[in-house]
């Protein structure tokens, strides 16, 4: 070691803490107005997104990768990134488990930093996956035997989606990926220089992460007391289709999305912090809303009830006290969709506009399901 690594590390540290700084000066400009509750809640997702980043800055290693869990939005989905690099070649090997189903991709960079073509987008049906849940797949440049996914030049990162679509059945998979070629080696210690811009490259991923999602739900996400019919994302997955939107209700007010379920592989409805587009208690409050578990009426039809109290309606996202937040909408493998109805109503009118209610003894025994997902999925 150099006798100046020292300064250039604590130098380094001290430019990460005053990123950590920055990244809080935007939490209270963004929060600003707010109630003290959802100011806090602006900060506690600070600190979440905080850990997320700082655990993919120390492990980010195109030639040693692994995958690292980083879930903002994990109401269906458990997210692993790995980095790759386009010039090498790596084998991915996977153990499904029971997982419902998985989404492979290949990535340019994080999309709030420029890097938004995405590549792939392999689902279970697109792998031979043997009798045991097991399966291997080569990302490379020139195509492989078996199961393969081109690897473009500007690929920096693998993603994949470990989709829930039963909360009772299905449990996370095993995933490993290696770099061909690495076989044997091992990665020399740190230098103070990669050890000071992994610390470095924290900073700009809170910056772009926290500036892009709360412009997004201020400036884009306009549809108030509804959502904008689910369609795919120009820079999104190309097997999802999202329907955003946002509520703003009294304590007496309620809003209702009405819509006949998609044809899709699967679906879900949910609601997030505003504007901090942050997940809320996942445990212990009802908050999202997965296909199998939703109650479809006589008439073919779902609704969906969104308030602070408990209406007795078997699809009901509780929202606590809070009067505004936004609401998200998840078609996966969609091939057709139907609009999607929404309405406000005041709670002395909501019980007699219900087709279908629930014993609260149900609710508890839901409750209790949601619970034990959350304590025994891998997070």
């Amino acid at each position: 070691m150099t006798g100046k690594s020292p300064e250039t590390l604590k130098a380094a540290w001290d430019a990460l803490c005053d990123q950590l700084k920055a990244a809080g000066e935007v939490i209270a400009r963004e929060g600003e107005g707010l109630d003290e509750a959802s100011q806090a809640e602006g900060f506690e997702h600070l600190g979440h997104l905080a850990l997320e980043g700082l655990a993919w800055a120390l492990v980010p290693d195109a030639d040693f990768p692994r995958f690292v869990h980083m879930n903002d939005t994990p109401e269906i989905a458990d997210n692993r990134f790995a980095a790759i690099r386009g010039d090498a070649e790596y084998l991915i090997r996977g153990e499904i488990g029971s997982l419902f189903d998985l989404n492979i991709s290949l990535h340019e960079g994080w999309p709030f930093h420029g890097g938004r073509r995405v590549w792939g987008d392999l689902g279970l049906k697109d792998l031979a996956v043997d009798d045991h849940g097991r399966f291997e797949l080569s990302l490379s440049a020139a195509p492989r035997p078996g199961n393969w996914l081109q690897l473009p030049a500007d690929a920096r990162i693998v993603q994949i989606r470990e989709y829930f679509n039963d909360w009772d059945a299905h449990r996370p998979g095993v995933f490993e990926i290696v770099r061909l070629g690495s076989e044997g080696e091992a990665p020399p210690r740190p230098t103070a220089a990669e050890v000071s811009e992994r610390f470095a490259s924290l900073g700009p991923w809170l910056q772009g992460y926290l500036t892009t999602h709360t412009k997004m739900v201020r400036e884009r996400i306009t549809t108030i007391n509804g959502v904008a019919q689910p369609a795919p994302a120009a820079a999104g997955n190309r097997n999802i289709w999202y329907g955003p939107g946002r509520f703003r209700l009294a304590p007496d007010e309620a809003v209702v999305l009405e819509f006949a379920p998609p044809r899709a592989l699967t679906w879900t409805v949910q609601w997030l912090t505003f504007p901090w587009y942050g997940s809320p208690d996942l445990a212990n409050r009802t908050t999202s809303l997965v296909a199998p578990d939703a109650r479809v009426d006589a008439d073919g039809r779902v609704r969906v009830v969104i308030c602070g109290w408990d209406p007795c309606a078997p699809n009901w996202l509780d929202i606590g006290v809070r009067s505004e937040g936004v609401l998200m909408l998840r078609w996966l493998w969609c091939e057709e969709a139907f609009p999607v109805e929404s309405r406000v109503v005041r709670r002395a009118d909501l019980d007699r506009q219900l087709q279908s209610r629930i014993a609260p003894g149900e609710r508890l025994q839901a409750q209790a399901r949601r619970r034990s997902h959350w304590a025994t999925r891998a997070r």
